[in-house]
């Protein structure tokens, strides 16, 4: 058994040798925007937690985004290191290559959907909605939804690869076991569920809601311009819109990176369909490209809400300022706190507590 093993190595693919120290520079990038990366999302889920309404209405799938980006950086950054070292060998066990590995790629799902569930959950509340103090969703419906989210993205992405996932320990192989058509199907689905789709919903949904709200900007300015408001209404009103111009100021960049930062991992699939890629001697080269943009996605988020948002940015100095730990000391309050609330709650209530939110 031992010889066969022997014999099997110089099948493998032959790759392209980079000097030591752009290796070091490498792997030492790639960890650098991972550290980055899980200390934002970390901060991003204590901000969320101690203040839930400083992302806006939608904090809740902001938190599952973090979650996701979370498990993207702390799980699926190391594995793509290693392969980018030798994507045939595996040096981490049969009991890591079979029941986490596929798991892993629930973490791509479920941050795609709710960035997805952001645009959407706002196209309906603001694009299709009279201007008018209005009921939304409450925060166990969204919760509900997310649990949706999280099995739909895992029985998409994860569970046909524990179909297929097998390990060979004699030659530390950790494999796919699928014929060409099954792959295919499975290559085209993530592709129209990860990519397409939900890139054509949150660019129509961005579309509808920026148009909707100038054109609601406009008639507020005619109305109050020609007519007497109250001064409880005419706050109203704009504390109404001051939320839907956070919400749009988050989701537009958000867009642009998903939209950038996922293209070459989209490419990437598609490519392997119809080619010997992996037996190229610059395959390892590519795998290193699509790592490095696929987790400048999950890395970035915490930045776009920095820029885009005050009281964030806030928020994080005062994280940065050596209040990290302290605040793990009132998340239970806190989170206790939440609970009670129902979520369903007016523009009145709203503007009273998002008085002091600036943009």
């Amino acid at each position: 058994m031992a010889s066969n093993c022997t014999e099997t190595n110089s099948t493998f693919p032959v790759y392209l040798k980079e000097p030591f120290p752009v290796t070091i520079f490498r792997i030492g990038l790639q960890i650098a925007i991972g550290v980055f990366g899980v200390i934002g999302n970390a901060m991003v889920c204590v901000v969320i937690i101690r203040k839930p309404k400083v992302l806006g209405p939608t904090s809740q799938y902001l938190f599952s985004l973090a979650i996701a980006d979370l498990g993207v950086l702390i799980f699926n950054l190391p594995i793509g290191i290693l392969k980018e070292q030798d994507p045939f060998r595996w040096s981490l066990g049969k009991a890591f290559c079979l029941y986490v590995v596929p798991a892993t790629e629930t973490f791509f799902g479920a941050a795609i959907f709710s960035i997805t569930l952001i645009a959407f959950e706002r196209y309906v509340n603001i694009a299709r909605s009279v201007l008018r103090a209005r009921r939304t969703w409450s925060r166990n419906r969204r919760r509900l939804v997310l649990a949706v989210v999280w099995a739909a993205s895992f029985a998409v992405t994860s569970a046909p690869l524990y179909i297929f996932q097998e390990y060979d320990s004699c030659y530390r192989v950790c494999y796919y076991t699928w014929s060409l058509k099954v792959l295919l199907i499975y290559i085209a689905t993530l592709t129209a569920l990860l990519y397409v789709v939900p890139l054509a919903i949150i660019a129509f949904s961005y579309i509808s809601i920026a148009r909707r709200v100038s054109k609601r900007m406009n008639i507020l300015q005619e109305e109050f311009g020609t007519s007497g408001h109250s001064t409880s209404q005419s706050s109203s009103m704009r504390t109404m819109l001051r939320q839907k111009s956070k919400t749009y100021r988050i989701l537009k960049p958000l867009v642009i990176l998903f939209a950038v930062s996922m293209f070459p991992l989209t490419v990437f699939r598609l490519v392997l369909i119809w080619t010997d890629l992996p037996l190229q001697s610059y395959y390892t080269l590519l795998v290193t490209l699509v790592v490095i943009s696929t987790v400048v996605n999950s890395a970035a988020d915490p930045i776009v809400y920095c820029v885009v948002n005050k009281e964030f940015r806030q928020q994080v100095k005062w994280l940065l300022g050596g209040n990290f730990l302290q605040s793990f000391n009132t998340f239970r309050p806190k989170w206790s706190q939440t609970t009670k609330v129902t979520g369903i709650y007016t523009v009145t209530m709203e503007r009273h507590t998002t008085n002091d939110t600036h943009l």
